[in-house]
């Protein structure tokens, strides 16, 4: 699990191969995700071509609040929950 590691832009999706890397196979993982950051980087497309690849199973995405009574139209109060199974 992560929280706050992926945020602001200090660390693009590429950073997630070392997660994989040392995560066994099986292990389900859950990345939280600043929304605006996510789309910027393509957070996204980078873990769909590793679902696509066989790397990674099961990947599903939700948007959660990062503060209560956030404003929908504001990216950077949404967080985005990608959540997979590492094959």
């Amino acid at each position: 699990m992560s929280a706050g590691a992926f945020t602001h832009g200090h660390l693009g999706p590429e950073s997630v191969s070392e997660l994989l890397r040392v995560a066994r196979p099986g292990a389900r993982c859950a990345l939280g995700i600043n929304s605006a950051h996510f789309a910027e980087v393509g957070f996204g497309d980078w873990l769909a071509e590793r679902a696509e690849a066989g790397v990674i199973s099961g990947l599903s995405f939700e948007m959660r609040p990062i503060y209560g009574g956030a404003d929908p139209d504001d990216p950077d109060r949404w967080t985005r929950i990608a959540v997979f199974t590492v094959a």
